[in-house]
């Protein structure tokens, strides 16, 4: 049970996190997909005391996404933009008393 609850709740702070990177995607205005969520079973996204999520930046598969994903300030962007969405994050947990 204390596992289960312990699950429970690394996947709710997963869920915030995930929430915060996308917010901080659409302010710096980096296109991402209309419903950028998704769930998967990977063991590095399972585990049950750290929240996690896994970033995406692009699909090499798409020509404009592997375009952009060439030039080395569409990923300075990408990256200060996940940069401040951790530390977003972090300033939130400690705010809500949470660490």
């Amino acid at each position: 049970i204390l596992l289960d609850l312990a699950m429970r709740d690394t996947m709710n702070q997963s869920k915030f996190f995930a929430n915060t990177v996308v917010e901080e995607m659409r302010r710096n205005r980096i296109r991402i997909l209309e419903r950028p969520h998704r769930f998967a079973g990977f063991a590095v996204l399972k585990a049950p005391d750290v929240p996690s999520v896994l970033f995406e930046m692009g699909f090499m598969s798409n020509r404009s996404e592997a375009r952009l994903l060439n030039t080395s300030k569409h990923r300075q962007k990408i990256a200060s933009a996940l940069v401040d969405s951790i530390n977003t994050y972090f300033q939130k947990v400690r705010e809500n008393g949470l660490d």
